[in-house]
């Protein structure tokens, strides 16, 4: 095969091709060795995907504040709700069972999970198991079991700084129904000195601060003159106290439109299409971001798991309208 014939004008000298070599082999080099090297913080084989783009908003409407979808509802369009952003909330992915709910910790499974998360993931942890609550326990025993829900957010932080870590379901911060509702001032003091002790040991090591707000909907009356007023102010008290402790951090409200139930009665009831929206609304206007949590259980507080995804459900349609139609 004769070798292709090349114009002076269009071949190199010889100076510059071995210049062009010297480039091309220093950069073939440079890319076995990163084929042969982890990245750090992620596994070799499986690095995390970016996350879709987000779409600009609709001309002449404001950006919308971002809502994310941590229900349990399985089979979901697109893996989730239409309209919300994928998040975590772990469970057991730090324990040695996921049949044991307060199964000893187990550190490599939970930095294990944390490198696979997909790049600037949502992470709300979810750890229930821990007698830290100052509320409920004693300072002595609050200070050595916190530690524990801290080391969580230690392995998130160095492992991957890219992701953005909040705590919930724990007390950090404490959420407050009965002294919200009631205006029971010296269980609000109470309440806030309990924060106090624990929201500056853990907010070195979270990005956001995030609260869960459950709704008691007594069956017999309102605490106050009605249900909606007792909702607004579980919404609006706890808001303000998400916002005295986490400074310029991001706020989410985890919103369930279920009943939160009491002494094993009036668990997983729907609220109802009028309080579903001034959950949603007040949530989305006070905080920085909304979470949609979603679980069923019976009546007694049994867990039911894992749901199928279903739009009749009066729940999730109520959902799927308030994401069709918000303003906030």
């Amino acid at each position: 095969m004769t070798a292709p014939h090349h114009t002076v004008g269009n071949s190199p000298s010889d100076p510059e091709r071995r210049r062009a070599l010297r480039t091309l082999g220093v950069g073939m080099a440079a890319l076995a060795a990163g084929a042969c090297t982890p990245r750090l913080g992620y596994p070799s084989s499986n690095p995390p995907a970016p996350p879709p783009p987000v779409p600009p908003p609709a001309p002449g409407r404001p950006a919308l504040k971002p809502v994310y979808d941590c229900t349990l509802w399985t089979d979901k369009p697109g893996g989730i709700i239409p309209g919300t952003r994928r998040a975590y909330m772990p469970d057991r992915q730090w324990r040695t069972s996921d049949t044991i709910s307060c199964a000893p910790y187990d550190a490599a499974r939970w930095e294990n999970w944390v490198r696979g998360l997909p790049l600037d993931s949502v992470v709300i942890v979810d750890e229930e198991c821990l007698e830290d609550n100052p509320m409920v326990y004693p300072r002595e025993r609050v200070l050595r079991q916190i530690d524990q829900r801290i080391e969580l957010h230690r392995v998130i932080r160095r492992l991957r700084p890219d992701i953005r870590n909040s705590d919930c379901f724990g007390p950090c911060p404490l959420v407050e129904q009965a002294g919200a509702v009631w205006n029971d001032t010296k269980r609000l003091e109470k309440w806030r000195a309990a924060n106090d002790l624990t929201m500056p040991l853990i907010l070195p090591h979270l990005a956001m601060v995030a609260v869960e707000l459950y709704f008691f909907k007594r069956p017999e009356k309102p605490i106050r003159e009605t249900y909606e007023a007792d909702l607004r102010a579980l919404i609006e008290v706890n808001a303000a106290e998400v916002r005295r402790h986490a400074g310029n951090r991001p706020t989410l409200g985890v919103v369930w439109l279920r009943t939160r139930g009491e002494q094993g009665r009036h668990w997983s009831r729907y609220i109802g299409d009028d309080l579903a929206e001034i959950m949603l609304n007040e949530t989305a206007r006070l905080f920085d971001g909304v979470v949609l949590w979603d679980r069923k259980f019976r009546d007694d507080g049994t867990d039911l798991g894992a749901m199928r995804y279903d739009e009749r459900d009066p729940a999730l349609a109520a959902t799927l309208r308030w994401l069709r139609t918000r303003t906030v």
